[in-house]
């Protein structure tokens, strides 16, 4: 979430003073006794401004003479005298409506006064609504909102951002506001002191405050000067920090102190005393030519992920910078936040991306200084895939043909990105690689498998955390709606085995893609043993011969696996003949049979192969009770047996 403004730092100039050379005397000049600095009272009304339309904030200023009323962001306007050492002014806040803190200062001669003036940002901000429909946030102590949502289920909300405050409350979650860092220092130049010799002295003050706009105290403040020296900074007041600046004889014209905090890289303020020298006349020559570019760190910018910064470089055509410039920026995407005052000849820009780049491509960021303008652009990039699209691009409708996807990928703000390629699988058929068509666009060609073994193969495309599923329908001739499959192995009951053999005839229905069917099975099985048994006699051997055949219908299931090979599973009931014959010599053989209940469970795996499908299959069965006289009891046994489907039909 970004706010409709960011915060940008905005420098100001103090007013020129400029210093005349004293002419060399023989006699030393008089020292001039400086009289000791007065307390300048200052107020505003109100005492928080917020950025809207038309704000303005009322200065009243108590000074033994006219100050300089200056600020480290917005204007000061209309300074008037209201008799007996009071003035009015007016306080014109920036147009950029992100947060900030306007640090106000009055100054007479060595004499100072200061206030701070938060300034809250306004702007509004999308909020995804809760279950209710409604939407809301809090900021601090200050709750915003309900406002019912929009079709999209997200609510727009007006906010008021203190400074300070970098994050929000919405649905129990918090929000970063995406404020970035400002300043928190302004430096003034005043109390100018000419000495005999040429040099001379100006007063440096600099004011520090916290993000809340409050005073703060032993701030690491570092100044430098672009001449002379600096005496060692010292914190006359919470917040206030003194130096006395040395400007040498033949100063340079213009001369520059810098403030900075050591712990905030955007703490930046400085000011200017303007300092002439005596020189000999000289020829008046043409300016030289000037240069202006644009400097960008980074060759593309991703859309919602807050600023970019640019920098503005103006110099004479020698590499010497210009800084008696009011450069003007404007960029083709984007609210552009201002321009910072940076050294000499340098201003840094910052420029709000937007969250939809609405086809936009490439930022184009154009500076103009007087005659000389400059243009660079940069790539617009969506963010990482969160979303795709998919639709057949031509006519192949699958069967036997190949059927191309068009793919579209785009970021959480629905932005095409090329930053995932996608990548696809098939169950059945084949995939090429995705190629790329444009922006967030790529093709995926499908080849059906060329014996198919489904009505429909199930195609799954990926791209970053974005997966979606497509389906193309099959040409499967393969899928007999009649078959019959001779087979044989072995069976194995009660600690015996016995040849088995069988048939079985299966139905399939248009039912799950011809996949559901009806399967009539008879199998025939035989155990054979010899026992002995105890008799007056002696020990008797006999013989049993038990012979079974079953008779079952099932509904059963196929399942294709891969283009190949198939997996059937039937579930059944249905009847058993049991033939029981025993001997006992040398008396005649005994022979029972009956009719009883049984039920069935059967597995099978096969291949595609010669035009049907041998297979392997389990077997297991239940036979009840026969109740005959040498056979009783109910036992399941298992075949396992080998056989091969013919397609009947």
């Amino acid at each position: 979430m970004t706010l409709g403004n960011l915060l940008l730092i905005t420098l100001v100039l103090a007013p020129g003073l400029r210093v005349q050379a004293a002419p060399a005397r023989v006699q030393a000049a008089p020292v001039r006794v400086q009289p000791p600095p007065v307390r300048i009272g200052i107020s505003a009304d109100p005492r928080q401004l917020e950025l809207v339309p038309g704000a303005r904030a009322k200065l009243r200023i108590a000074a033994p003479e006219t100050p300089v009323v200056a600020a480290n962001v917005g204007e000061i306007e209309t300074l008037r005298s209201l008799g007996k050492g009071v003035f009015e002014a007016t306080y014109v806040p920036p147009r950029e409506t992100y947060p900030q803190v306007a640090i106000i200062t009055a100054t007479a001669g060595r004499s100072y006064g200061w206030l701070t003036l938060p300034l809250a940002g306004t702007g509004e901000v999308s909020v995804k609504a809760g279950p209710s429909g409604d939407a809301s946030l809090t900021i601090g102590s200050r709750r915003f909102g309900p406002q019912r949502a929009g079709p999209d289920g997200r609510a727009l909300i007006h906010i008021v951002v203190p400074p300070g405050s970098r994050y929000a409350l919405a649905g129990g979650k918090r929000m970063n506001l995406n404020t970035p860092d400002v300043s928190h220092v302004h430096v003034t130049v005043g109390g100018l002191i000419n000495a005999a010799d040429g040099s001379s002295t100006a007063l440096v003050r600099a004011f520090a405050v916290m993000p809340d706009g409050k005073t703060r105290r032993k701030a690491p403040l570092q100044l430098t000067a672009t001449v002379g020296e600096l005496s060692a900074a010292r914190e006359v007041d919470p917040g206030v920090f003194e130096c006395q600046w040395n400007l040498p004889l033949g100063a340079a014209d213009t001369a520059v102190v810098e403030a900075r905090l050591g712990d905030e890289s955007m703490s930046i303020s400085r000011a200017a005393l303007q300092a002439d020298r005596v020189a000999a006349p000289q020829q008046s020559t043409p300016a030289a030519p000037r240069r202006l570019r644009i400097d960008v760190e980074r060759p593309g910018v991703v859309a919602g992920e807050g600023a970019l910064d640019f920098m503005l470089v103006l110099d004479d055509g020698a590499g010497n910078p210009v800084d008696d410039a009011d450069p003007r920026v404007s960029t083709s995407v984007g609210t552009l936040l201002g321009l910072t005052r940076g050294m000499p000849g340098r201003w840094t820009g910052h420029v709000s991306i937007p969250e939809r780049l609405e086809g936009d491509s490439k930022l184009v960021i154009v500076a103009s200084s007087g005659d000389q303008v400059a243009k660079r652009e940069v790539n617009l990039l969506g963010g990482p895939a969160a979303d795709l699209t998919i639709r057949t691009a031509d006519d192949g409708g699958g069967g036997r043909s190949p059927v191309t996807f068009a793919v579209a990928t785009t970021d959480r703000f629905g932005n095409p990105t090329d930053d995932a390629a996608p990548k696809a699988r098939a169950a059945l058929g084949k995939l090429d690689a995705a190629v790329r068509r444009g922006v967030g666009l790529y093709h995926v060609v499908y080849h059906p498998p060329a014996a198919a073994t489904a009505s429909r193969d199930e195609v799954t495309i990926r791209a970053g955390s974005a997966e979606r599923v497509t389906h193309v329908p099959l040409h499967y001739a393969a899928q007999s709606r009649l078959d019959i499959a001779p087979k044989g192995g072995i069976a194995k009951g009660s600690g015996a085995y016995g040849p088995a053999f069988g048939a079985q005839v299966s139905l399939w229905t248009q039912i799950a893609d011809g996949n559901l069917g009806l399967v009539l099975d008879g199998t025939w099985f035989r155990f054979a043993t010899d026992s002995t048994v105890s008799s007056a006699s002696g020990p008797v051997a006999v013989s049993n011969t038990n012979s079974y055949l079953a008779f079952t219908a099932a509904p059963a299931w196929r399942f294709p696996l891969g283009s190949r090979a198939m997996l059937w599973a039937s579930l059944g009931a249905g009847l058993v003949r049991v033939q029981n014959s025993s001997t006992i010599p040398p008396q005649k053989t005994i022979d029972d049979a009956t009719w009883v209940g049984a039920g069935t469970a059967a597995v099978s795996l096969g291949a595609r192969m010669w035009g049907g499908y041998p297979f392997l299959e389990v077997r297991a069965s239940y036979v009840g009770d026969p109740k005959l006289t040498s056979l009783k009891d109910s036992f399941i046994p298992v075949l396992l047996q080998l056989g091969y489907r013919f397609d009947a039909l």
